[in-house]
């Protein structure tokens, strides 16, 4: 039987354990390179990806910037197409403004942009009720709360250039982006445009409302003639015929008018005649009655076919006169005297 081999027999010899620690502690620090090189590439991507984000925002703000722009081109009617297709436009850069905002905040921003993200979404949120503001002038711009709204406006577009101010991100310019400091007088000027179209279709609706009302009376004049002239054309006798009638007050009327002779001689004087008066107000009747007259009126000497001027005044019995804007007057039982040479 053959001897045992001798201790390690067979074995090449042991590595030394300083070397194999060596090689533990440079595979870590490659593991640990790889790492910080994969994280500090993620964040690297994390910012180059958000800063393109924000570079399409500023387009975003821009668009409503030139958008704000075009209310200095208004003419100041809520109803024009132009306005409207301006309002429809408004809306559609609130929808903008608000996709915006919702991407900013769930944006990974890392710790270099965090602050500056953080004022970017309130800048934009403001931007937004500028929006809303600019649409509530643009479609009520003669409403009482008008002039708090622009006021609002002032204040925060002021505040907008402030907070753009201060957001510093790579490859945008935000400050400039959302420059609206003309948005307050651009909304007064709208308003005055308003005010001027309102004022011109007042003097157009008192222009019309003159000349209606000069045409209704005038109408109410011709009437008169042609019923005095009808008088006239059928008369033989003595008439008294109204060219105006005042209420002078709650039961008193003033007549101005002239007899007329319709007969083939001259005439001396009116000794009595029942005056009838009827009154109207916008076509309708409100008033009429008759009064007596039995007192002389002298006419001189009124040949055929002759007028006289005559002034009378006639009261009720306490019965109030209404408003009136039209009368009928005609006179019955006149007697008359000829007159005669002595």
């Amino acid at each position: 039987m053959a001897p045992p081999p001798p201790p390690g027999y067979g074995y090449g010899p042991m590595p030394p354990k300083k070397k194999h620690t060596t090689q533990i502690l440079i595979g870590i620090v490659v593991a640990l390179l790889i790492v910080a090189v994969g994280a500090f590439a993620y964040v690297r991507g994390a910012e180059d990806r958000y800063v393109a984000k924000c570079v399409k925002g500023e387009e975003v703000v821009t668009e409503v910037q030139n958008l704000l722009k075009e209310t200095k081109d208004l003419n100041g009617d809520p109803d024009a197409d132009a306005t409207k297709d301006f309002v429809v436009r408004l809306d559609k850069a609130g929808e903008n403004l608000d996709k915006l905002a919702r991407d900013l905040k769930s944006s990974r921003t890392g710790s270099k942009y965090k602050d500056a993200n953080q004022k970017l979404v309130e800048a934009v949120q403001l931007e937004r009720s500028l929006i809303d503001d600019t649409k509530t002038v643009v479609n009520q711009p003669l409403d009482k709360g008008t002039d708090e709204v622009v006021k609002r406006v002032q204040a925060n577009t002021k505040d907008l250039a402030e907070r753009a101010g201060e957001i510093q991100i790579s490859k945008t310019d935000f400050a400039t982006a959302m420059q609206l400091s003309a948005l307050p007088d651009d909304l007064k000027a709208y308003i005055n445009k308003k005010k001027a179209i309102e004022e011109q279709k007042r003097i157009e609706a008192e222009r019309r409302a003159a000349e209606a009302e000069a045409a209704r009376k005038q109408a109410i004049r011709d009437r008169q003639a042609a019923r005095n002239q009808r008088i006239i054309d059928a008369s033989n006798g003595v008439e008294f015929l109204a060219t105006s009638v005042r209420r002078t007050s709650a039961n008193r009327l003033d007549i101005d008018g002239y007899f007329y002779n319709g007969s083939y001689n001259s005439i001396q004087k009116v000794s009595s005649m029942t005056l009838n008066i009827t009154l109207y107000n916008n076509g309708a009747q409100v008033y009429s009655d008759h009064f007596y007259f039995y007192n002389d009126m002298y006419l001189g000497s009124l040949s055929p076919k002759g007028r006289q001027n005559q002034s009378l005044w006639v009261t009720t019995n306490g019965q109030s006169i209404p408003e009136f804007d039209e009368f009928e007057v005609n006179s019955t039982n006149v007697h008359w005297t000829y007159w005669r040479n002595f």
